[in-house]
């Protein structure tokens, strides 16, 4: 049972040492700057989908057109 419980706590050391680890790690991290810059690339990806839109309904007007024309040839 002596091993059991010494064994369990060097578990807990090196648990707590690399929790340690990961706090000192994440302090370097600004989570503020990376939401924003997540929220900045959300805004564009939302624009460039708006553009995408807007520019594949302008074609099918063009290839509308373009079979109406290709009608009154004929």
């Amino acid at each position: 049972m002596e091993k059991v419980r010494e064994g369990v706590r060097l578990s807990l050391l090196e648990v707590e040492q690399e929790i340690r680890e990961i706090k000192s790690k994440l302090r370097f991290y600004d989570f503020d700057y990376l939401a924003r810059q997540n929220d900045a690339i959300v805004k564009v990806l939302q624009d460039l989908y708006q553009e995408k839109t807007l520019v594949a309904a302008r074609l099918k007007e063009h290839e509308s057109r373009i079979g109406i024309l290709e009608s009154k040839q004929q």
